[in-house]
């Protein structure tokens, strides 16, 4: 594993280097190439009121799937607002911790050359694995202040991963219906043993970016925690977002909200019904990480015999039923327990299909995609997919076969079908022309 390595010099009182991208205040910046390395860029927010006279706080982004400027532009005014620096790498993504912390080295360096950063203000940020990241950066460099977690907690790297002696602030962001909502409770509750100061945020949404509300009482509680007298920011926030919550949300989330109001002098609330809730909680915790390894375990039985459909319908099978389950259930914890178990094997199905169609596992991907396609109830993944994989296996008549059903369901993007390269197999043959004339009349 890649340690950091150049960390150490945002902390120095180097020589700043003239660097010829000027950084533009008050936009955001899509692409700000790496004076050390021109291979490495970023996405940066500087808030208009940026002056190099003064020391600015910092969060560095981390993007599961290397869009920089996604996050940069979702909490952007929230930059504005409280008056930080935002920046999100172009380069960190899943699948490598080498490339995340290589690029963590790279944007860190040239943060640090060009911009005047307050030492002591220095938080990191990611999404899935980009969160996994963004923990384990805090703790293998021991230097930054605090970690606003989305969507996944501890990384699964036991030399990365937080512990008692962890001396940083940790926020917790993700929905009812995420399939890490789980991990980020029982991380939660791992932190308040330790005693290390932390908050969770729950809001009403599956596997995705935290909305700009949340990450921006994320950043009102490290900032207030971090001696900045914005307490009443942080408290008129967090009554809203307690005001605000559904009986989607559970009891003990809203318990555990009041808690830290009640540490900056709000309102007391008793325990008892949160101790209730936690006994049904951990009652649908047991049940839903059954429904899990049992997915997970057909899953894996379905690719390694993936001639045999037994499995697969298995899969199959219980995708729908679950949905249904969804619609006709009114106990509101089953309702988002099998949100998140839906979550999970839409996650697990995509992650595994990518990873065998980068192994050139063709079959085993296709059943993959397949899942993923019943989950979301759109068949134009399948076929697009199908008709891809099948160029790749230079499969003529299964491509055109493929694409045949793609422009049956309506499918109207002409212009990524005419800029993907693997069907440059098929891109003089009459017949993908006929489909390529359907599918621009769709």
């Amino acid at each position: 594993m890649k340690s950091i390595t150049l960390f150490g010099l945002l902390f120095l009182n180097c020589f700043r280097l003239v660097l010829s991208q000027e950084l533009e205040v008050g936009v955001v910046v899509d692409s700000v190439k790496c004076a050390n390395d021109a291979s490495q860029s970023y996405a940066a927010y500087i808030p208009s009121s940026y002056s190099s006279g003064q020391e600015w706080p910092i969060v560095y982004i981390f993007e599961p799937a290397a869009r920089g400027s996604l996050p940069v532009n979702k909490y952007s005014q929230i930059a504005e607002e409280l008056g930080f620096i935002l920046v999100c790498s172009n380069n960190s993504k899943n699948g490598s911790w080498d490339i995340g912390l290589a690029a963590a080295d790279a944007v860190f360096l040239d943060t640090q050359q060009r911009l005047k950063i307050d030492k002591n203000l220095v938080f990191t940020s990611g999404f899935s694995g980009g969160s996994r990241l963004a923990l384990s950066i805090a703790v293998i460099t021991k230097q930054i202040r605090g970690v606003i977690g989305v969507a996944a907690a501890q990384p699964p790297v036991d030399s990365y991963q937080m512990s008692k002696y962890s001396d940083f602030l940790y926020a917790g962001l993700v929905g009812n219906r995420d399939m890490n909502y789980q991990e980020h409770k029982q991380f939660s509750k791992t932190l308040d043993v330790w005693g290390i100061a932390n908050i969770l945020i729950v809001s009403e949404l599956d596997h995705q970016w935290a909305p700009p509300e949340d990450f921006r009482i994320a950043m009102l509680w490290m900032l207030t925690r971090s001696g900045i007298s914005i307490e009443d920011k942080l408290n008129k926030s967090l009554n809203e977002k307690l005001n605000g919550l559904s009986d989607s949300v559970s009891i003990v989330d809203k318990i555990r909200m009041e808690g830290y109001l009640d540490a900056y002098g709000s309102s007391q609330s008793s325990t008892e019904p949160g101790k209730k809730q936690l006994k049904i909680e951990e009652k649908i915790f047991r049940k839903e990480i059954k429904l899990r390894l049992q997915l997970r375990d057909s899953l894996n039985a379905a690719i390694d015999n993936y001639s045999n459909s037994v499995s697969r319908n298995w899969i199959m099978n219980s995708i729908e039923q679950y949905k249904k389950r969804i619609n006709k259930t009114s106990d509101i914890n089953l309702f988002l327990m099998y949100h998140r178990v839906l979550d999970y094997i839409r996650a697990i199905s995509i992650e595994t299909g990518f990873r065998l169609l980068n192994a050139k596992e063709y079959d085993q991907a296709k059943l993959c995609i397949e899942i993923w396609s019943v989950y979301l109830s759109n068949p134009r993944i399948k076929h697009w997919w199908w008709a891809k994989i099948a160029a790749m296996k230079e499969d003529y008549q299964e491509c055109i076969s493929q694409l045949e059903l793609l422009a049956e369901t309506s499918f109207n993007d002409w212009e990524r079908l005419q800029n993907e390269k693997v069907f440059d197999l098929v891109r003089s043959d009459a017949k993908y022309q006929e489909i390529l004339s359907k599918i621009k009349s769709n």
